[in-house]
Parts: C-alpha cells; sequence; structure tokens
C-alpha cells in the first residue's frame, strides 16, 4: 500500500514562461502531492500545497494544476489567491521610458494588481470610453495668473475657471461634448494643456508672453506628454499606470491633481537645465583658477551670481513649485490621494528634486570655500594698509623727535601736509 502511495506521487516542474508582454512573472513549479493530504483539514491542505505549489500558473499548465488541486479539495483561484499569485510589476518604470504595451494590458494589470488575484476581469473596452491627451509646457520663469483671462478671446471663451493660491484651471468651450478642454497655469510659468489642439497651444503660449517673466524662446521650452483616460464605470478611485491616469470623470479635482504634477515635472527639468549651465560656469570658473591661481574681476562678478541664483532655485522648488506640499483637493478629499501619489511616483518628483538638490548643494558648498578665499584675500590687503601706514606715522614721530624732521621737509609741500597732520593729532 505505502509502495502504491509512493507510485501515487505526483512530480512536475513546469518552466517559466512569459505571461505577459510586459512581465516574466511566474515560475511553475509543483511537487510531490500526497494523496494522504486529502483527508487533513482545509489549513493543513492550505499548507501543504503552498509548500509544494509555488508562483502562478501558466495556460498550458491550468489544466493539469486544476486536476491536482480537484483531489485536493481546492480550487485554483483559491489556490492562487492563497499564493499570492498576482500579476505584479516587475521592475519600476523609468520616466519617459514607457514600455510598448496597450492601455487594454495595462488596465488589467493595475487591476489584478489592486486586488491581488488572477480573477477574470471585465473587458476594458467596457471601461475606458475616451483618452484625453495632456501636453505640460515650461513657457517662463513665472506668469502672473491672476491677469492670464484676459488672453483669452472670443473664440476661447472660457466656460468656467478656478483660481487657486498658485495656479489657474480655465475650462474652454468643447469641440466634443465627450471630451472637455481644459487649460491649467501655474505662477511658476508652467502651462499644462488637456485636449487642446497644437494650433490653440501655439496660440495660447504666444499670448501668455504678456503676463509672464523671462519668457523662454518657442521651441526650447522643456515639454512632457501623458493622457487622462475616461472610466465612468469603474468601481474603485482613481489611479495611475505608467500609460494613463485613470479617472470616472473629468472634473476640475482630477484636472487640477494632474496638472499640478505635470507642471511640476516640466520646471523641474527647466531648472535641472539652468543648473546643469551653473555647475558648467563654476568648472569653467574652477580651471582658470586652478591654472592662475587667481580670481579676476570677471569671475568674481560670476561666482556671485552663481551664488545668488543657486539660492534662488532652491527658493523657488520649494516655495513656489510646491514640491514637498500635497495637492489641496488630495489633502481634503481622500479620493483624490491615490491620483496624487500615483503621478508622483510616476514622474519621479521626489527622486528628481533630491537629484537637483544635491547638484546645488555641491555648487554652495564650493563657492563657499572660493568665498573664503577671497574674503582671506581682502583681509590680507587691508591688514597690509594698515601696516604701512603705521609705519609711515612711526617715522615721522622719529623725524619730529630728533630734529630733523624740520630742516629735511622745511619748503616742500608734504612736509607742510605732514606739519598738518601731526598738529591734528
Amino acid at each position: 500500500m505505502k509502495q502504491r502511495d509512493t507510485h501515487a506521487f505526483v512530480s512536475s516542474s513546469y518552466s517559466c514562461r512569459q505571461f505577459n508582454t510586459r512581465t516574466n512573472i511566474f515560475k511553475f513549479l509543483t511537487q510531490s502531492i500526497s494523496f494522504q493530504d486529502r483527508q487533513k483539514s482545509t489549513e493543513s491542505i492550505t499548507s501543504s500545497s503552498t509548500t509544494h505549489a509555488r508562483a502562478a500558473v501558466s495556460t498550458n499548465n491550468d489544466n493539469k494544476l486544476e486536476a491536482i488541486l480537484n483531489n485536493l479539495g481546492m480550487s485554483i483561484s483559491q489556490w492562487k489567491i492563497h499564493n499570492n499569485a498576482s500579476s505584479s510589476l516587475t521592475s519600476k518604470r523609468r520616466r519617459r521610458k514607457t514600455p510598448k504595451t496597450t492601455l487594454e494590458e495595462e488596465y488589467k494589470l493595475s487591476n489584478r494588481q489592486r486586488r491581488g488575484q488572477l480573477s477574470a476581469h471585465d473587458s476594458v473596452k467596457d471601461h475606458i470610453q475616451e483618452r484625453i491627451k495632456v501636453k505640460a509646457v515650461h513657457a517662463a520663469s513665472s506668469l502672473d495668473t491672476k491677469h492670464m483671462l484676459s488672453i483669452f478671446d472670443k473664440s476661447h471663451h472660457p466656460v468656467n475657471h478656478v483660481f487657486g493660491k498658485t495656479f489657474l484651471i480655465v475650462q474652454l468651450p468643447s469641440l466634443d461634448q465627450a471630451q472637455p478642454r481644459f487649460v491649467a497655469m501655474f505662477n511658476f510659468g508652467s502651462i499644462v494643456f488637456f485636449n487642446v489642439s497644437e494650433q490653440d497651444i501655439a496660440y495660447f503660449l504666444d499670448q501668455s508672453k504678456v503676463y509672464s517673466k523671462n519668457p523662454i524662446p518657442r521651441g526650447l521650452e522643456r515639454k512632457e506628454f501623458f493622457e487622462l483616460a475616461i472610466a465612468p464605470y469603474m468601481r474603485n478611485e482613481a489611479y495611475t499606470n505608467s500609460v494613463c491616469a485613470v479617472v470616472k470623470n473629468m472634473n476640475v479635482h482630477n484636472v487640477s491633481i494632474v496638472s499640478n504634477i505635470m507642471a511640476q515635472t516640466v520646471a523641474l527639468d527647466s531648472h535641472n537645465d539652468t543648473v546643469d549651465e551653473l555647475l558648467s560656469t563654476f568648472e569653467s570658473i574652477n580651471d582658470t583658477v586652478r591654472t592662475t591661481a587667481k580670481f579676476t574681476s570677471l569671475e568674481k562678478e560670476q561666482l556671485f551670481k552663481i551664488v545668488a541664483q543657486n539660492n534662488s532655485l532652491l527658493i523657488d522648488m520649494i516655495a513656489k513649485l510646491g514640491i514637498k506640499n500635497k495637492s489641496d483637493y488630495a489633502w481634503n478629499l481622500t479620493q483624490y490621494e491615490r491620483l496624487h501619489e500615483g503621478m508622483r511616483h510616476e514622474f519621479e518628483i521626489d527622486p528628481r528634486f533630491e537629484h537637483i538638490e544635491f547638484k546645488l548643494n555641491m555648487i554652495q558648498d564650493n563657492a563657499k570655500f572660493f568665498l573664503e578665499i577671497l574674503q582671506n584675500q581682502k583681509t590680507d590687503t587691508l591688514e597690509w594698509i594698515i601696516i604701512i601706514l603705521i609705519t609711515f606715522e612711526c617715522v615721522l614721530m622719529i623725524l619730529e623727535m630728533s630734529g630733523l624732521g624740520p630742516g629735511l621737509l622745511a619748503d616742500s609741500e608734504v612736509a607742510t601736509m605732514i606739519k598738518e597732520y601731526i598738529h591734528k593729532k
């Protein structure tokens, strides 16, 4: 009987397959499932199946594993859920390196990951109704959002608008009722367009220069692209994946959160370019000092400008961009918090800010070193001037005490000046 039971062991090993175009998720491994385990309780069955059947199952091997698990009194879906056999993203997406995958695949992956199981999901086509293109542009160092409403003429008359502390959101007349159009403008110079044509984008960028400070020439602006997917029948709150942000509807709250992150990301790109220019200038100063061991007046002026701009950039990122602040809607309405955090994670806001901050701190430390050298040089010069004046005064006192002074300098103008000086003393 024991020998028969021994031959009844089912031993199989399943090779690793690519279950999805995006991930190599599961290794299939089923080993030594004994028929004696049938009479055990559900907990012991679960423990045994967990020990001897790891990872999830490919399509070709589902039938075999299902037959084994049926003998144990467990369904394949229960085994998958217990073994945490849900699809997951194997690697974090780097910015601007979107994988070659469709929106449908991304939507399914995100839902499976959220629910923690491989249960069948409704087709994404039943959920995603519209896809809105989003484009962010960093147009200037700052914008006067209080007066930006005046750039909208009769053909672009706003349907609605919302003022915030740092932004202005304008809803434009819709060309299609199913696809509303929005423009979000921020006081730190970024403009975000939702479902706006390239022709209208060019028009708004040209008009915005009237109320902007230090506008960036056309074609040199930092830009970012994204998509907003509208899924009215989705059962959970809004979320973000590497392809798009999925929301139930396109309202001011969703537009505010998405546009805020998009505006921050292009502003960070622009600030990063400025910091790189500062590093390049600082490198040239280092080369000159290394070669000549001296500071010229031009290099001193450049150094002071670098220090001032360095401090200005750090203040702008923290105060104007609000990198460390949470959106008001995400703070007050919990259903929008997931969208806000997902967007921040997708565009790597915190790591990029820390990278720029590291560069700024490096510039600041090196600038402090050179400023200390300049201060020491200035101190040395003043000390020598004081020494010369003291020496001159000592010489005059010696001449006066010896009686030789009036005879040597009797008829000279210098003598007259010296006498007046001594008289005052």
